[in-house]
């Protein structure tokens, strides 16, 4: 680590020389340093070996005997499949079929097991990507989802909404470990994106896509069925009943969510 740090140091040094700190910090920048510092924190935690900390349920028990458990045994087997000695086998599996990729990737479990880490850890990122936006994002007609809108930058709810997020001890805790509710945080941002989108330019493609990010977050976690597909969806229909045309992207994000949702 001290070694990669050292380098890392030397390859930014010509990048650095033009690089001057400005007379005076105004109060959105300290917002971004309380982001960074929460930053350094998780790429510290990223580079931790998974159980290191010990004798903590969610790193030691839940992760070496489950999350990354069982892609190694999918890995060393060849195939996917239920496991009768492992009843985590038959929970929903998201997370550890990227992990199960990260292995597939660098040829062995043991030296995908930082890159399962870290795909976690861009998942978080994704999330608060995914709040920036939705805190940003101008619910009126011609917004678009694939780019914020330009006073985004400067929305001092969108600001305080990253740093409330990506400065969570929880959210930073869990996103250094290879589990599966970071996932569930993610896609559940990006589902709360698409229905503020939905509710500026209602289409048959939003509510598709909406059921799409609904089970994905279903797909990490069962709790996820509760907490992030229902409230949306009950939000979706109870807006949809005073436009009788929307009922149908309602039923579209519902049928959708369970395709996604829906054993292999």
């Amino acid at each position: 680590m001290v070694v990669g740090g050292a380098l890392g140091i030397v390859q930014a040094r010509g990048r650095l020389r033009g690089v001057a700190l400005p007379r005076r910090i105004g109060g959105s920048a300290l917002v971004w340093i309380l982001v960074a510092t929460a930053g350094g924190i998780l790429l510290a935690g990223l580079t931790l070996p998974p159980g290191y900390l010990g004798h903590i349920t969610a790193d030691s028990y839940d992760i070496l005997e489950y999350h990354v458990q069982l892609p190694r045994e999918f890995f060393e087997a060849g195939r996917v499949s239920t496991l009768g000695h492992n009843i985590y086998s038959h929970y929903p599996l998201s997370s550890e079929m990227l992990f199960l990729l990260g292995m597939c990737l660098r040829g062995s479990a043991y030296q995908g097991i930082y890159l399962c880490q870290m795909m976690n850890g861009l998942l978080a990122v994704v999330a608060v990507l995914a709040v920036f936006g939705l805190a940003g994002m101008p619910a009126a007609p011609g917004a678009r989802p694939t780019s914020f809108p330009p006073e985004v930058e400067d929305d001092l709810t969108a600001r305080f909404g990253v740093a409330l997020l990506a400065t969570s001890p929880w959210v930073i805790y869990l996103s250094g470990l290879a589990m599966e509710e970071i996932g569930q945080i993610a896609f559940a941002a990006l589902a709360l994106v698409w229905l503020k989108y939905w509710l500026a330019r209602p289409s048959m493609k939003a509510g598709l896509l909406l059921g799409v990010l609904l089970g994905s977050s279903c797909c990490f976690k069962y709790l996820s069925v509760g907490l992030v597909a229902a409230p949306v969806l009950a939000v979706m229909l109870l807006l949809a009943l005073r436009r009788k045309r929307q009922l149908l992207h309602w039923l579209a994000a519902a049928v959708m969510s369970l395709v996604v949702f829906s054993p292999g």
